[in-house]
């Protein structure tokens, strides 16, 4: 727990005002740091010790709790515009939305085993509304991104250790949009199937490069791109790969079988926060 001194100053004062009246801030900042740590993991052994339920309740009481989540969250004031700074605040309502709804849902399949039918409904529903909130947050994180680097005018693509996962979509999206804007307008027979690579990865198991294999079947109007090529279909590789902290390379190659022909090759933004890495594109 805090120190009674360390407690009266937060009761009074923001931590600007006792930064800049404190001999040594960062000292205080990482006593600070290292008591909310360790509070934490005292929670989580309180939990995992199985108080009986009315016991529980009064540890960690529901009106406390909702407290806690509006005092976390921080909500912003009505007149406030701007948002761009919240994304660590949307992740923590994510996390709270999606394992609270998870568990009501869990509830729910319990108290419908009668009419599981008709639950289904409300069911579909509410996971629905988990993929809603995670889309929600992966917004503002974008839109943070993107304003990180708006000298250079970027859309935020994907992060580069969700895949495979929930960027795994996003990034096949964008691999498949920049091959196809090389092939021009698909006629409605044409065919394609795409297969995402297990990564490149270096001797710390870090992962270089991302590639998909894309296949498409004629007729398009691409046929006419290579009059030497006398088959049906064509193969393309799309690869990202990290060159620096700073940059990643997309490069799309055409497959013959025999003999490969590069047909694009740019340069992406990386960001890197946190020690994690977001892949950008300029616009």
């Amino acid at each position: 727990m805090l120190q009674k001194e360390t407690r009266k100053k937060l009761d009074n004062h923001k931590w600007e005002y006792i930064a800049r009246h404190d001999s040594n801030p960062s000292q205080t900042f990482y006593r600070i740091r290292t008591k909310v740590a360790d509070a934490f993991v005292d929670l989580g052994r309180l939990l995992r010790a199985e108080f009986p339920e009315e016991k529980e309740e009064q540890l960690f009481d529901v009106d406390k709790i909702r407290g806690f989540a509006r005092a976390l969250l921080k909500c912003p004031k009505q007149n406030q515009t701007k948002y761009l700074d919240q994304t660590r605040r949307s992740q923590t309502a994510l996390i709270l939305a999606e394992e609270g709804l998870r568990f009501l849902i869990s509830q729910y399949k319990l108290l419908s085993k009668r009419t599981p039918f008709l639950a289904q409904t409300t069911i579909n529903e509410l996971e629905r509304s988990i993929q809603i909130c995670n889309d929600i947050s992966d917004e503002l994180q974008s839109r943070y991104l993107e304003s990180k680097t708006q000298k250079e005018k970027t859309v935020h693509i994907f992060d580069w250790d969700r895949v495979p996962g929930r960027h795994e979509q996003r990034l096949q999206d964008f691999l498949v949009e920049q091959i196809e804007l090389k092939l021009g307008p698909k006629s409605s027979d044409t065919h394609t199937s795409i297969k995402l690579f297990e990564p490149k990865k270096d001797e710390s198991n870090r992962k270089l490069e991302w590639k998909i294999n894309y296949s498409v079947s004629w007729p398009i109007p691409f046929s006419s791109y290579d009059d030497d090529y006398e088959g049906d279909d064509f193969t393309f590789i799309a690869i990202i790969k990290i060159e620096s902290e700073c940059r990643a390379t997309l490069r799309i190659v055409e497959d013959y079988g025999d003999k490969t022909k590069e047909v694009h090759k740019q340069d992406l933004v990386v960001h890197k926060e946190k020690n994690k890495l977001h892949i950008l594109n300029k616009e």
